[in-house]
């Protein structure tokens, strides 16, 4: 018996000592708010009195950092000799293996056509 006698002395301290600590909490939120403003206006005022800290610094050469570059395919264009279907005369035609492609009646013409189009290319 003694022993639910103490039990229940201590949850009615333990309830007492819940209920002031929730007291003080809602009261002393004024007085803890003011000791924290008190305290952040001693740091600032103290870091704006202190002597200023003297950093050893030596320049350094940063590295550039490795760019991301597209790659461009370049176009390669070149000669081919054909035949023409209605006459029958040997042609030259500069072509990109694809769709371009234009017809020259010398090799000499062919030769320029190409060299202008390598220049004009990236």
């Amino acid at each position: 018996m003694a022993d639910e006698t103490l039990d229940a002395i201590d949850r009615i301290y333990d309830f007492l000592d819940k209920g002031v600590d929730t007291a003080n909490r809602v009261f002393g939120r004024g007085e803890r708010l003011e000791q924290r403003l008190k305290a952040d206006q001693q740091t600032r005022r103290a870091k704006r009195e202190g002597k200023p800290e003297i950093i050893d610094a030596k320049a350094t050469v940063k590295k550039a950092a490795p760019s991301t570059t597209a790659v461009v395919r370049k176009v390669h264009f070149y000669i081919m000799e054909a035949t023409d279907p209605k006459s029958g005369d040997t042609i030259f035609v500069v072509t990109d293996g694809k769709n371009a492609r234009t017809e020259c009646s010398t090799r000499e013409f062919a030769n320029q056509i190409l060299s202008a189009l390598a220049k004009g290319v990236p």
